[in-house]
């Protein structure tokens, strides 16, 4: 063989080898901005009118129950490739509610329900995205962008790829519009900010960083923790109030100029939750009165914290606080009258606890009305309770299988 011939042997070898490599690369970032997604109007179909059910059957509540709620709509949950999901997360925005799923048995899937709940009437809108290959951790709506940003885990593309994920999708037609990577199984939390001097995305996976992107999901800055915790929430709220929860019930404040952490509460005497897959979650006052954060804390019940770091009440009663919610009726901040709905289960049953704060945080604390035990109404399991979210009328839960639980407020 000449070296004339030789040369353009190897010459050829090595523009397919660097073609492959870059078709490999290129192939691999189509396959992770594909679509995850596919848009059904099955939801529709999984809404339950239980007034309309009740006047044509025998399906009714336990009296006790219908004291403080009325149960009027369940949206159960949906069926992704074969397997039954379970509702793990709630957002409201205006009178939209959107729910987050991931699959109950099987690998991975998921999906997320966009429901128009104007004055609790659910069947005016309703429509669905569903994947089997995207769990659904938890889903926000940003009204400034008009998109989702969903956070979750898919299977990895190949070794070493991620496997918890960030996406940013349209919300009417599930397209993908950008997608990150993090470190960790999944992103186990998101949150949006608009403030006046910056919008970012906070995200969270079970790792020990805290992930801050612009809305393109670009800019990527990570702020550690360290010491090998684990997060579970993340929550940003108005005048740069970013807050991060940990399995050991650690609330971390986030210095506003983004260059560490303010400060460090440990609600928990460092002791970690019973399970490692335990749901905590950050909430707050949904009409934003007052500023206060909702911790739970699984087995070690639930707190209030203010902004600057001062507990205003912590409530260790035995109970397994898993989510809560708070709710101000009072107009335009007069006549305040404050109500915490904490999600609790036990070997007795799925609970929602009702507090009245008739003088806030201040003094005595919260009162106690209720202790309702969702296991009274009929129609419902045992599945236990992942998220709540009250309005000044409707209460939401997310209770696993059973779906989303749409209650009035008496």
């Amino acid at each position: 063989m000449s070296a004339q011939n030789l040369f353009k042997i190897l010459l050829i070898l090595v523009i397919v080898v660097v073609a492959g490599c870059e078709f490999s690369v290129d192939s691999t970032e189509v396959q992770d901005q594909e679509q995850v997604f596919t848009v059904t109007d099955d939801v529709v179909n999984r809404i339950v009118d239980h007034n309309t059910a009740a006047k044509s059957s025998e399906v009714s509540a336990g009296k006790d129950a219908t004291d403080y709620l009325t149960l009027d709509y369940t949206i159960e949950s949906p069926v992704v490739g074969g397997n039954k999901t379970r509702a793990s997360h709630l957002y409201l925005h205006n009178n939209t509610v959107y729910i987050g799923y991931k699959v109950y048995q099987g690998d991975f899937g998921g999906g997320i329900d966009i429901v128009n709940a104007s004055n609790g009437n659910v069947l005016e809108s309703a429509y669905s995205f569903q994947s089997d290959v995207f769990d659904v951790q938890e889903v926000v709506y940003d009204p400034e962008e008009d998109a989702l940003y969903v956070a979750g885990a898919q299977p990895r593309k190949s070794e070493g790829a991620p496997k918890s994920w960030v996406i940013k999708m349209d919300p009417d037609d599930a397209e993908i519009e950008e997608n990150v990577g993090l470190s960790g199984n999944v992103a186990k939390s998101i949150d949006v900010s608009n403030f006046a001097n910056g919008e970012y995305v906070y995200a969270v996976s079970d790792f020990d960083d805290l992930y801050r992107f612009d809305k393109n999901l670009e800019s990527e800055e990570v702020l550690p923790a360290g010491g090998g915790i684990e997060f579970r929430s993340v929550g940003a709220r108005f005048q740069n109030q970013v807050f991060t929860l940990d399995l050991k019930g650690n609330v971390r404040r986030v210095n506003p100029s983004y260059n560490g952490f303010q400060w460090t509460l440990d609600l928990t005497n460092n002791d970690e939750f019973d399970t490692d897959l335990g749901i905590a979650r950050l909430n707050y006052f949904n009409n934003n009165d007052p500023n206060i954060v909702l911790v739970a804390l699984n087995e070690y019940g639930w707190a209030a914290l203010n902004p600057a770091g001062q507990t205003e009440w912590v409530e260790d009663n035995g109970k397994y606080y898993v989510s809560l919610t708070g709710y101000n009726n009072g107009e335009n901040g007069k006549n305040k009258k404050l109500y915490v709905y904490a999600a609790n289960s036990s070997d007795d049953g799925q609970f929602i606890d009702i507090y009245d704060l008739p003088n806030g945080f201040q003094g005595k604390g919260p009162d106690l009305i209720e202790s309702l035990n969702l296991n009274d109404f009929s129609e419902l399991t045992d599945a236990p309770i992942n998220h709540v979210i009250a309005t000044d009328d409707h209460l939401y839960v997310a209770k696993g299988q059973d779906g989303v639980l749409i209650f009035s407020i008496n």
